[in-house]
């Protein structure tokens, strides 16, 4: 089985995921079993590692999905990394595979893992935000210049 080569092979693989999810029985009760799930922000997608890591999934006679997801999960780290534990990113992630797993009746592992492509930073919501919580959020993790900026309009 080989080995996903690039960050936009991840991307394409976490939308197949997400498409083929809808009609696989397979998939959905496989999806439980899942410990680390990637995250494509353009689609707002998620996907879990021993899924995307592959450049083609097979499923093995008992159901399962056949290859090492220690494989793929070294694989996935050049491209990928854990958000900051609690930040608006984690959280955002998180919510999104509890709403997948729960839109096939399930609970997602209790040790899931979310990652984000590298480099990759939520943009704070500055127009629907109050002042407090943006002094809040600007406590947690440093804004750039153009998000300074545009707080100090919010305040004043």
């Amino acid at each position: 089985m080989d080995l996903i080569q690039s960050k936009d092979q991840v991307i394409q693989r976490i939308i197949e995921y997400n498409d083929e999810l809808k009609t696989n029985l397979k998939l959905q009760r496989n999806l439980k079993m899942a410990k680390h799930f990637f995250y494509d922000p353009v689609s707002e997608l998620v996907g879990p590692s021993k899924f995307v890591g592959f450049s083609k999934s097979h499923f093995t006679s008992s159901g399962s999905l056949e290859g090492d997801g220690r494989l793929t999960q070294r694989r996935l780290l050049r491209f990928f990394s854990e958000p900051t534990p609690n930040s608006i990113e984690s959280e955002k992630i998180r919510s999104k595979v509890l709403d997948l797993c729960s839109s096939y009746s399930l609970s997602p592992n209790k040790a899931f893992k979310v990652y984000i492509p590298n480099g990759w930073r939520m943009e704070p919501d500055i127009v629907n935000t109050t002042s407090v919580d943006l002094i809040s959020e600007f406590l947690k993790r440093q804004f750039s210049i153009h998000d300074l900026r545009l707080i100090a309009n919010k305040i004043t």
